[in-house]
């Protein structure tokens, strides 16, 4: 029992290192990628400019005039959960010793989306964000009375389907990153070294993309339907 604790307490202390290695190298990039704007951009500040004008418009498209409230947060989002789903892409060899005593050699970067701990507590922000837009919006009674629409006896079903977003959400984005990961690991095991690269392309690059998307694009429908069609104060 002790040694599993131990286990268990390793194994999270590796996953708070592995977050705040993707957290610096996130705050690294944005924050010296924008250190110097000029009036002729470099192909550095054009590329962010490029990234931040794709963000503008995909936030834009689903929120409409409430963009500018949760850029900040959808942004920051969908570039953290895209970083984290490339980094296993990175061939950096890390050292560690199994129950026996005997060194073992694995990647160093451990996709955290595969943890189903990182994505629930990604989901668990998100559905504060929706809930607390929705009071706001309708106030805390307004919030309940819409649990219970179209009649009252839907509201043990509009719970549930409360309760499901989050469940949603994180359970798709842990589930195809440790999918993605397990399969990698058996190809490997089982054929040459050679043959497993080019896949890298799809689960790391390719499907990390479509799940940093597919998770950030719920999060803004989930959010624009408890907004519903009020508009923000000030008018943006």
């Amino acid at each position: 029992m002790y040694v599993a604790k131990l286990y268990n307490m390793r194994k999270i202390t590796c996953e708070f290192r592995f977050i705040f290695t993707y957290k610096s190298v996130f705050y690294l990039l944005f924050h010296f990628g924008l250190k110097k704007l000029e009036k002729t951009p470099s192909k550095t500040q054009a590329f962010y400019e490029m990234l931040y004008n794709g963000l503008d418009s995909l936030i834009g498209s689903v929120l409409g005039k409430w963009k500018n409230k949760y850029f900040v947060y959808i942004g920051s989002l969908i570039c953290f959960i895209f970083i984290a789903n490339i980094t296993s892409f990175f061939p950096i060899p890390g050292f560690s010793h199994n129950a026996e005593g005997q060194l073992v050699i694995s990647t160093f970067f451990r996709g955290p989306n595969a943890d189903i701990n990182t994505t629930l507590g990604l989901a668990l922000i998100t559905t504060f964000s929706f809930i607390v837009a929705s009071i706001k919006t309708n106030g805390v009674t307004g919030y309940f009375k819409g649990l219970m629409e179209p009649t009252p006896v839907m509201l043990p079903m509009n719970i549930i389907g409360e309760l499901a977003k989050p469940t949603n959400i994180s359970m798709r984005l842990f589930g195809n990153n440790f999918a993605g990961m397990v399969i990698i690991g058996l190809i490997y095991m089982a054929a040459p070294w050679f043959i497993p690269v080019p896949l890298h392309l799809y689960f790391d690059l390719f499907g990390g993309f479509v799940q940093a998307f597919v998770f950030t694009m719920l999060t803004l429908v989930y959010i624009q339907q408890s907004l519903g069609n009020s508009e923000p104060e000030g008018g943006f």
